[in-house]
């Protein structure tokens, strides 16, 4: 089986580093202004789309998760997509952790050019590529942010483009696709809960992401550190990717530092990366690329894990643990030619997010 696994991805790779393609995919996606814009099609069964927002607000001690998911199992039919969620998560310091979360009938994706496709809840808001106002349970969240001041995933030196999968982003052959827009940056928000006795107005480290495809995943991982500092920005995701009747093992992850960027990915052949995880509390990922070796741990206290919903062909269950206050510890080291390695710094981030999905949300199990 192992065997066989390699020789589907060595197709698979060697399919996307063709000059051919490669020169092709370039110019295509060098005119894609925004990935977040392009994803629908209305003939495709199974299909979903998620939109992921975190904020996080030292100067008030407040953590923000805004998740909104569109999932349809039978065909979409314009304009409207069956089966909706949202959840609304926030974390004060010295106070209870809240969580809203709700699944829906019907919710709307409408093209809203630069905005990309919007998703509108009815009677609970909508989010897109500049802004979310949602209103869920008595609590009022609404956030903007310019694309001028965002941090963007590193881009490849192939691709150029600012998207974890880079080229392959364009290849309809993987089932499931992640885009990171902002892995860091500021935005404005406001919080208003009477019944908490919330109300904030203030602004916030943030980041913005999507996932789409044709499946949910079935096996996974995530993360996102952002510091205080503004100097260092980590976003991770994957598991396990079911292509052609295989589960072949994938991770993207992009580390922004003061000292290197490091970009793992299975498109980059001079990175490779080992994760080890421990009863849906802990994930440990050692690794390099080109001259840069890292190990990256993350962990929280199991209960500061919030039992979030995902999408299924049998509708809205419990299938992910996800925590807003985990620890992460980064250290980075520079690796000679001849092996010799120097160490060039340690990061101490609070407040990060750590979630195990699916299969991988099966803790006992394991």
């Amino acid at each position: 089986m192992k065997k066989l696994n390699s020789i589907v991805i060595t197709i698979i790779l060697v399919v996307l580093a063709s000059p051919l393609e490669a020169s092709f995919l370039r110019h295509n996606l060098g005119e894609q202004k925004n990935f977040m814009n392009k994803q629908w099609s209305k003939n495709r069964n199974g299909f979903f789309e998620g939109w992921y927002h975190r904020l996080i607000d030292r100067k008030n001690k407040t953590s923000v998760v805004v998740i909104t998911t569109a999932y349809n199992t039978r065909g979409v039919t314009k304009p409207g997509i069956k089966n909706g969620y949202v959840s609304i998560i926030i974390k004060k310091e010295g106070k209870t952790p809240i969580l809203h979360q709700k699944n829906f009938d019907e919710v709307y994706l409408s093209n809203s050019g630069d905005l990309g496709y919007e998703l509108l809840i009815p009677n609970i808001g909508h989010v897109n590529n500049r802004e979310l106002d949602i209103r869920l349970e008595g609590t009022h969240v609404t956030s903007t942010w310019s694309k001028e001041d965002r941090i963007p995933w590193p881009a490849t030196r192939v691709s150029g483009v600012t998207t974890p999968a880079g080229m392959a982003a364009r290849f309809k052959i993987f089932p499931t696709h992640w885009h990171v827009n902002d892995m860091g940056g500021k935005a404005r928000y406001k919080i208003y809960s009477p019944k908490h006795a919330l109300d904030i107005e203030s602004t916030a480290t943030f980041h913005h992401e999507k996932n789409w495809g044709k499946v949910f995943p079935h096996y996974w991982y995530w993360l996102d550190v952002m510091d205080k500092e503004q100097k260092v920005y980590i976003s991770g995701a994957g598991g396990k990717i079911k292509l052609l009747g295989l589960n072949i093992p994938a991770f993207l992850l992009a580390i922004r530092t003061p000292v290197g960027v490091i970009r793992v990915s299975p498109l980059n052949k001079r990175s490779h990366y080992k994760i080890e995880s421990n009863n849906c509390t802990q994930l440990k990922i050692t690794g390099a690329d080109k001259n840069l070796t890292f190990e990256l741990s993350l962990r929280d206290e199991p209960k500061n894990f919030f039992n979030l919903l995902i999408p299924t062909d049998k509708g809205y269950i419990p299938g992910a643990l996800e925590s807003m206050t985990a620890r992460a510890a980064l250290k980075i080291w520079k690796r000679s030619i001849l092996g010799k390695k120097t160490f060039l710094g340690s990061y101490d981030v609070d407040q990060s997010a750590l979630e195990f999905g699916n299969e991988a949300y099966n803790c006992e199990a394991k």
